[in-house]
C-alpha cells in the first residue's frame, strides 16, 4: 500500500516532516500546541485534565465516546494510552512512520479510515474545532482542552 499515494496527504505529511525537521514549533490557535516528540522532556509534573470526544457517523458501527482523563502525560499519544486503560471501548491502532512523523492514527474502536478507498481518515481538531496541524506523536493539548477525533473526510476536516 502506498501510504502517500494522494497529493493531500503527500502535502499533509511534507507539512508536518519540513516543520520538525527545521525544529519549528507550531502553534494552534493559543489552545494545545505541537512540539518534536522527544523521550523526558523539560515538562513540569503537573495533571491536565483533558477530554477525549471520538465521533464516527461515517461508518458502521457508528459510535460517540468521550472520556475525561486527569493525566500527568503531556503528549496526545500518550492521553490516548490513558485512555484505553481507563475506557475499555476505547481501543485505538496506530502506523509508527518514523522519530519525526510519529504515529498516524488508522483506527479507533475498531473502524479504520481508508483514504485511499474512500478519502476517510481520523481528523483530530482542538477545543476550537480547528484541525490540529501535527499529529498525535507531536501534539500537546492544553489544560482543560477538548481534543475532538472524527473518522471524516478532508473537506468536512479542513
Amino acid at each position: 500500500m502506498a501510504f502517500c499515494s494522494n497529493s493531500v496527504v503527500c502535502a499533509a505529511l511534507l507539512l508536518v516532516a519540513s516543520t520538525f525537521l527545521a525544529g519549528h514549533t507550531i502553534s494552534t490557535n493559543g489552545k494545545g500546541r505541537c512540539a518534536p516528540g522527544v523521550d523526558g522532556g523539560d515538562f513540569p509534573r503537573q495533571k491536565k485534565n483533558v477530554t477525549l470526544v471520538v465521533e464516527n457517523k461515517l461508518k458502521q458501527p457508528t459510535f460517540t465516546i468521550q472520556i475525561n482523563l486527569h493525566t500527568y502525560s503531556h503528549y496526545l499519544i500518550d492521553m490516548m494510552e490513558d485512555a484505553a486503560d481507563l475506557n475499555d471501548t476505547f481501543r485505538f491502532t496506530v502506523t509508527y512512520f518514523n522519530r519525526k512523523l510519529g504515529y498516524y492514527v488508522d483506527a479507533i474502536h475498531g473502524v479504520f479510515g481508508n483514504y485511499s478507498l474512500d478519502q476517510s481518515f481520523w481528523c483530530i481538531k482542538n477545543s476550537s474545532f480547528i484541525a490540529i496541524e501535527c499529529g498525535v506523536s507531536h501534539y500537546i493539548p492544553a489544560n482543560h482542552e477538548t481534543v475532538l477525533f472524527n473518522l471524516t473526510i478532508p473537506s468536512v476536516c479542513f
